[in-house]
């Protein structure tokens, strides 16, 4: 088994629905965001997937979410913001 992990990093404020502590008010975070891929085989120039191709979607996702009240975007304006639906 192949694998490849990539990070990234990102602001952003929200707020829990259905909380009744201090997470129910909007407040920041610093979000560290990793993605490892695994797979069985690799492309024949020996590779599992091309870093930058990995990082790059990786940083479109990021770059959404940076700056922003989280709450306000799709698709957590229906959906909790926590930190593991992030």
């Amino acid at each position: 088994m192949y694998e490849i992990t990539v990070g990234d990093s990102f602001s952003a404020r929200h707020w829990l629905r259905n909380s009744n502590g201090r997470c129910s008010q909007p407040h920041d975070h610093q979000y560290r965001v990793r993605v490892t891929l695994l797979g069985r085989r690799l492309e024949p120039d020996g590779r599992l997937i091309e870093v930058e191709r990995l990082s790059g979607v990786l940083r479109h996702v990021t770059g959404y979410l940076n700056g922003q009240m989280v709450n306000d975007l799709d698709p957590f304006t229906s959906v909790n913001p926590s930190p593991e639906n992030l």
